[in-house]
């Protein structure tokens, strides 16, 4: 017991220790204050530490916002969108979620506050309390833009942490409230262009936005080609089956090495021996040009439909 226990309770979060931790270790209140005067314990809240030399990280600053925010908090909005791997970057300041009639201030730590946080829509992540992935969709857009919560749930569903069926019953169970992000999650499930289906990547449903956007005519998502015989030729992103043309959207990591840029060639010429038509663009050019990507698609298909 002791400070080997408090170092014990650090390893596992991400160095950071509560006052009740402490005090479960063995150590008197008055030893606590010794330790942070000899800079053994760095306040990061009240009651809440890190053990001195722990390295500051998003997690640990997570979960010590968490626990300042006292009984009942969640990481949420952004943070927790981080912790469950739908944005690609923590947000400068964490957010945590607490239940009314509950307020917390929290120096450089953004605290929301709800009528209804109750233990079904938290669970652990990485050691840290956290709003579900369901729930944190919801509240995003609150704090970010429409874009960047349509990427959100695209990593989400890619990642299967939740299916588009299950953000729509979410935003039906909630929406009622009048809660901040229903109105953006609405939008974007109501505007999806791939439905229900679940993409193998972000590019392609950023592909059938486009097709939407700019009036291309929509081809069949990931298309299964065959040959005279029925056998399986390969799978493309999007087909044209009736000119046989397939549509394509490749990011950096398609041609991640020599052999898989010799998988991609021969599954290519495979296709093109079949009478198959490819219209490939890099991920620059969708992102940046899309109503050049979408005048080039219209071009193509007029081109083999006019014989």
């Amino acid at each position: 017991m002791g400070w080997s226990e408090v170092a014990a309770i650090a390893v596992r979060q991400h160095g950071i220790v509560g006052r009740d931790d402490v005090l479960r270790s063995g150590l008197s209140g008055e030893q606590a204050k010794e330790a942070i005067v000899k800079g053994r314990l760095v306040v990061v809240h009240r009651g809440v530490y890190r053990i001195g030399g722990a390295p500051i990280t998003p997690a640990g600053t997570a979960l010590a916002a968490v626990l300042g925010a006292g009984w009942g908090a969640a990481a949420s909005h952004g943070t927790a969108a981080w912790l469950w791997e739908l944005v690609p970057e923590p947000p400068e300041r964490p957010h945590v979620t607490v239940a009314l009639p509950r307020y917390a201030r929290l120096h450089g730590v953004t605290v929301h506050r709800t009528t209804d946080l109750d233990e079904r829509w938290i669970r652990p992540r990485h050691g840290v309390p956290v709003l579900d992935p369901l729930r944190t969709i919801l509240v995003l857009g609150a704090t970010m833009s429409r874009f960047e919560v349509a990427d959100a749930i695209e990593r989400g569903v890619i990642a299967k942490r939740f299916s588009i069926a299950a953000l729509e019953w979410v935003r039906a169970e909630l929406a009622a409230s009048g809660r901040n992000g229903c109105g953006v999650l609405r939008e974007i499930l109501d505007d999806r262009a791939l439905g229900a289906d679940r993409p193998d990547g972000m590019l392609e449903p950023r592909l059938a936005q486009l097709c939407a956007r700019y009036g291309v005519e929509r081809p069949v998502f990931q298309y299964r080609v065959t040959n005279a015989k029925g056998a399986f030729v390969a799978k493309v992103d999007f087909a044209y089956p009736d000119v046989r043309a397939f549509l394509e959207v490749d990011g950096y990591e398609v041609h991640g090495s020599p052999a898989a840029m010799e998988a991609d060639f021969d599954r290519q010429n495979r296709l093109v021996a079949l009478g198959w038509v490819p219209i490939r663009f890099g991920w620059r050019k969708l992102i940046r040009q899309p109503q050049r990507v979408a005048d080039q698609v219209k071009e193509v298909l007029a081109m083999l439909r006019s014989g």
